[in-house]
């Protein structure tokens, strides 16, 4: 017996060993090519609005709104300060972690996450190892310019890595939940209780894509107990993760997080480019530069999935079966999403299956170590028949296999570690470094925003669409990208974000249903095509501009309005011109006309009249007082919690914000303030005499998502499907 236990000390060194020295490796890699990392549109923005939260929330709570896109509303990035990078260096620092640091802590957490799964399935220390390995080598941007990764996505936005190893130690969780102890039954419960909150605090808005798999999978766990008895702990574990995450609200938060969204009631208005077999799976598809692994992957993953489930043992076994099951019932169920269900208005299938790519490895690699032990038995077969069995039985203990894959996994990365620093990603499209320009100079002077400023406007964009009849996102992109080429900026979106340009213009899949109906109506053609994570401004309505509190316009033709206060000239492309419109709402639109609406239609039609002035006319179904007299004195601050607000009035008044309406909401402070909805989407606040009050922004997955419930409820009340 002391040998095999030689042999095991022996085996989790080196695991050990492989694991830092890997890590360590990792961390030159990214350091040496910070170009790859959080490249073009999406990674810019997730980094930029990673950033800014670290400035314009306090952390560890759920306050605040985002004031830099979109006029006010819920942030949609994670909360930083529960993601596992920003957890480890925040008690060195308190600023956010550079981009190498941030990755190699990914590669981190899932090459442990997928490793202790495969142990908890008892897959060999060997194969769980390499797979472990292999995994940020395949899905972070280790080797983009050589070997290309399989799923950008983790290069985009590497917190996907955190709730995919979130998932991962869910499920090793409830696969080892099998005939132990009391003491390692209740910290195994502990543990899943633990990742599953986790997951919820840290990035909710993609939980929703682990919830197949460990739904699927931790049902499946249930079949593997030799005795019924077994599987008490199991379904212990399950009911309190559910119960617990009913009783903070979890369920409400994430259906109204998905229900109360434009996409929700518009479908029919938006393009789809996801309803395509590309959006399905990397089987119909190659690679970020058309190469064919991630198929070969998914190929090896089914084989070796068969081959574990015929002559594996327990656990694996059934684990096997359960991910041949799976995967096809994934295939049917995204194929036949892209082909024939258009109105699906949920994540593309293939987002769904980031969370299933590191099985897609751990499979592969046990395929991967069943054809190296078939030639090497052949090879001891046909050289000797007599001693080929114990040949092979030696093999499968020396020291050689156990660790060939961590030398192999290291000489893969080495080459990439030990490279000079290079500029392998620059060449690519990908809004980033992003360079200041006059005109982003000149509005970080006069509007940028800093928690404590005082509120002085919105920019929006409109440009790129001239002498076209309808433009969508895949039009503007482009369009973006050149200006981003030609000047350092693309004048939109994250150039604008970089240096805390608030903007009307928002990125993003959850828009709001007001939002986008107010911008849709009033900013945008008929003609266009909008998508759900942007929507396109094409018409520049000077009215519902200053409504909004839109202070500068960017434009590539003159709008006919405003004051010109920059002209940047562009090669190549028409020059572009800051606008600064006069009497912006800036928090002073006091109407005395109240215009009672019973239905978001009717309310369009009001506001549709040219009549209709928003500084002295405001539409809403709320009751206000019948005379109302013009506040003064305003003054409107953003501030970590939201807004704060001052006025003076000689009776009662009410006040127009530029910021979006919404339940989660609260006030607080002198002069009985009271908010209501008004002109569809704006913040209203009715006060009487004088008004010192703070306007609080609450919301969030723990005990802080019904009021988007009451949001989603007023849309309905409302009939918005009928404004369509």
């Amino acid at each position: 017996m002391a040998v095999p236990k030689f042999r095991s000390q022996t085996e989790e060194i080196s695991v050990v060993l492989f694991f830092f020295v890997f890590v360590g490796l990792a961390f030159l890699v990214f350091s040496n090519n910070s170009s790859c990392l959080f490249f073009t549109l999406d990674g810019s923005y997730w980094a930029i609005m990673h950033d800014l939260q670290a400035i314009s929330r306090t952390s560890f709570t759920q306050l605040g709104a985002d004031p830099i896109q979109g006029s006010f509303d819920a942030y949609v990035p994670p909360s930083r300060e529960y993601l596992l990078p920003n957890l480890l260096t925040m008690p060195f620092s308190g600023r956010s972690p550079d981009k190498a640091t941030i990755y190699t802590i990914y590669a981190a957490s899932m090459i442990l996450s997928v490793y202790l799964l495969a142990r908890a399935l008892r897959v060999d220390r060997t194969p769980a190892l390499f797979a472990g390995l292999l995994c940020p080598l395949f899905t972070l941007p280790m080797f983009i310019g050589s070997l290309p990764a399989s799923y950008p996505v983790y290069a985009l936005a590497p917190h996907t890595a955190e709730v995919t190893s979130l998932t991962l130690l869910t499920l090793a969780c409830f696969w080892a939940l099998e005939g132990e102890t009391f003491f390692h039954s209740v910290l195994l419960a502990l543990a899943a209780l633990f990742c599953t909150i986790w997951m919820v605090l840290s990035s909710t808005s993609a939980i929703i894509l682990s919830i197949p798999t460990l739904l699927f999978f931790g049902v499946a766990s249930l079949l593997s107990a030799r005795r019924w008895q077994h599987d008490v702990a199991r379904i212990l574990v399950a009911v309190l993760i559910f119960i617990t995450l009913a009783a903070l609200g979890v369920f409400g938060y994430t259906y109204s997080l998905y229900k109360y969204t434009a996409t929700s009631f518009f479908s029919d208005e938006f393009l789809n480019p996801r309803a395509s077999l590309y959006f399905a799976s990397v089987i119909y598809h190659g690679d970020t530069h058309g190469s064919p692994i991630g198929r070969l992957i998914a190929a090896a993953a089914f084989a070796g999935a068969v081959y574990s489930a015929i002559t594996g043992l327990g656990r694996l076994r059934l684990f096997a079966l359960a991910y041949l099951v799976y995967t096809v019932i994934f295939h049917v169920l995204a194929f036949g999403i892209t082909k024939w269900f258009d109105s699906y208005a949920g994540p593309s299938p293939i987002y769904f299956e980031f969370i299933l790519w590191p099985l897609n490895i751990l499979f592969a690699t046990i395929a991967f170590f069943a054809a190296i032990d078939a030639v090497v038995f052949f090879a001891l077969f046909v050289s000797g028949r007599r001693r080929a069995v114990w040949r092979f039985s030696a093999w499968n203990r020396s020291f050689l296999r156990y660790s060939f894959p961590g030398i192999v996994s290291l000489w893969l990365i080495t080459g990439n570690a030990s490279a000079a620093p290079t500029d392998r990603c620059d060449g690519l499209k990908q809004f980033s470094p992003i360079s200041p320009t006059p005109i982003t100079e000149y509005l970080r002077q006069t509007i940028a925003f800093h928690p404590g400023s005082p509120f002085r406007g919105l920019v929006a964009t409109f440009t790129g669409y001239q002498q076209k009849s309808g433009v969508s996102l895949h039009d503007l992109i482009p369009y973006d990208l050149e200006t981003w080429e030609k000047t350092g900026n693309d004048h939109r979106t994250v150039g604008l974000w970089r240096y805390n340009i608030p903007t009307l213009f928002q990125y993003s899949s959850f828009t709001t249903p007001a939002y986008y109906l107010m911008l849709s109506r009033f900013l945008s053609r008929p003609e266009d095509k909008q998508m759900r994570a942007m929507i396109v401004l094409t018409r520049p309505d000077e009215r519902m501009l200053k409504l909004l509190g839109v202070r500068f316009v960017i434009a590539d033709f003159e709008p006919g309005f405003g004051t010109s206060r920059a002209t940047l000239p562009v090669s190549g492309q028409q020059a572009l011109r800051l606008i600064e419109l006069d009497d912006f709402n800036r928090g002073q639109y006091s109407p005395t006309t109240v215009i009672n609406a019973r239905d978001f239609r009717s309310a369009l039609d009001f506001m549709r009249d040219p009549s209709f002035d928003g500084a002295h006319m405001v539409v809403t179904d709320a009751t206000l007082p019948e005379t109302l007299q013009a506040a003064g004195s305003v003054e409107l601050k953003v501030e970590k919690y939201g807004l704060s607000i001052r006025a003076d009035s000689s009776g009662q008044s009410i006040l127009v914000l530029p910021a979006q309406f919404s339940h989660c909401w609260s006030v607080h402070g002198d002069g009985d303030p009271v908010l209501f909805r008004a002109d569809i989407m704006q913040l209203g606040v009715s006060f009487k005499d004088r008004l010192d009050a703070s306007l609080v922004f609450h919301y969030g997955p723990i005990l802080a998502g019904h009021c988007r419930l009451k949001d989603l409820r007023d849309m309905e009340r409302f009939d918005l499907r009928g404004a369509r």
